[in-house]
C-alpha cells in the first residue's frame, strides 16, 4: 500500500475474516481490525474524501451471535475506532443483511445448500425447522447500492444540503425477510429436486438470530431499490 502515488477520492473496505477455518485469534484480528485501520490512515495520507466500511447484520445493535464472536468483536472494535478517526475522514459503514450469490464461501450457508440439493442431488438433507427470518440480498445489488450512493452523495455534495454527520450507518437489504424453511424449499423447487426436506431433524440452535431485516432508512433517503428477488437470484446460482 506505501507505493501508492498521488491521491484518492473514496476507500471502501470489503475486507472481512469469519474465522470458519482454524485460525488463531490474532489473524482475525489482523483482517478485520489492523488491516482497515491501516487503509485508513493511507487514505488520509492521501486524502480521501470519504471512507466506506461494509459490515454484517450480525453486528446491529440487539443482535448477538455467538459462532462468530471473534469475527463479531473484531468488526466492532474496528466500529469504535471508524467512530472517533470519522473526524479525519467522513466515514459510512453499510451493514448489510443476509448477501449471497456467485463464488461465495463454501462454508456458508446457501453454497453448502447448493452443494447438496443441486449438485449432489441428495437423496435426503437433515435440517433444523427453519423458522428464523433473513433478508437476502444478492451481491449485485449489494455492488449496485455503493455504486448508487457514490454517485447520489456526489451530487448531494455539491448542492447546499445540510452536511453529514462525521460517521453515519445505514443497513442494506430488500427490507423484505424469508424464512430459512422457505429459502430450502425454493432452491429444491428451482432444482427440480427430488431431495427429502427433513426439517426438524436436527435441533435449533439457542444462539441464532431469530430474525433479522434492514429497517428500508437507505432506500428512502437515497430513492433505491434492490432489483434481484430472491427467486432470480437463487434461479442464478441453481443453473451455474
Amino acid at each position: 500500500m506505501q507505493e501508492i502515488i498521488g491521491g484518492i477520492d473514496i476507500s471502501i473496505n470489503c475486507v472481512t475474516n469469519y474465522g470458519y477455518v482454524e485460525q488463531n485469534k490474532s489473524q482475525i484480528i489482523s483482517s478485520n481490525l489492523i488491516f482497515p485501520l491501516e487503509l485508513f490512515e493511507l487514505s488520509m495520507a492521501l486524502n480521501a474524501k470519504k471512507f466506506i466500511n461494509l459490515d454484517s447484520f450480525v453486528n446491529k445493535k440487539g443482535n448477538s451471535y455467538p459462532k462468530l464472536y471473534d469475527y463479531a468483536l473484531s468488526k466492532q472494535s474496528l466500529i469504535l475506532w471508524l467512530q472517533e478517526f470519522s473526524k479525519a475522514i467522513p466515514t459510512v459503514t453499510f451493514r448489510i443483511e443476509h448477501m449471497y450469490g456467485p463464488k461465495d464461501n463454501p462454508n456458508k450457508f446457501i453454497p453448502w445448500l447448493i452443494q447438496k440439493i443441486v449438485k449432489e442431488r441428495v437423496s435426503e438433507l437433515s435440517l433444523s425447522y427453519g423458522y428464523q427470518k433473513r433478508d437476502f440480498i444478492h451481491v449485485d445489488d449489494v455492488a449496485d447500492a455503493l455504486v448508487y450512493y457514490l454517485k447520489m452523495d456526489g451530487e448531494k455534495e455539491r448542492k447546499p444540503h445540510t452536511p453529514n454527520a462525521d460517521y453515519q450507518e445505514y443497513e442494506l437489504g430488500t427490507t423484505v425477510p424469508h424464512t430459512i424453511k422457505t429459502l430450502v424449499e425454493k432452491v429444491r423447487d428451482l432444482a427440480d429436486s427430488k431431495t427429502n426436506l427433513r426439517f426438524g431433524n436436527l435441533q435449533e440452535s439457542k444462539v441464532e438470530i431469530a430474525s433479522s431485516f434492514s429497517d428500508g432508512v437507505f432506500q428512502k433517503q437515497f430513492n433505491w431499490a434492490s432489483k434481484v428477488s430472491l427467486d432470480e437470484g437463487l434461479r442464478k446460482l441453481v443453473s451455474e
